[in-house]
């Protein structure tokens, strides 16, 4: 992945100054138009997106999409799906 960026200019490796055997990336002048672009698509997709939805339903979302990670980071097997289909 990383050798495609370079391969496309969006990035640049260097050694560190101080760690040789250390390859830092950075984004060119290019990575960096696209990078901005990616984040103008992205914001108008969220507008889009929330639009209707008040500050408690984006602080309830925000909370239940980081449980999520948490639990998809955690490496823990996850316990028996219950079904989704019953109702409440």
């Amino acid at each position: 992945m990383v050798a495609a960026l370079e391969s496309a200019d969006l990035i640049q490796r260097a050694p560190d100054k101080v760690n040789r055997r250390i390859l830092k990336a950075r984004l060119t002048p290019k990575g960096r138009r696209i990078l901005a672009s990616c984040d103008s698509a992205v914001h108008g997709l969220e507008t889009l997106m929330f639009t209707g939805l008040g500050d408690a339903d984006l602080a309830l979302l925000r909370r239940t999409l980081n449980q999520c990670i948490r639990n998809l980071s955690s490496g823990v097997d996850p316990p028996a799906r219950r079904d989704r289909s019953a109702p409440t």
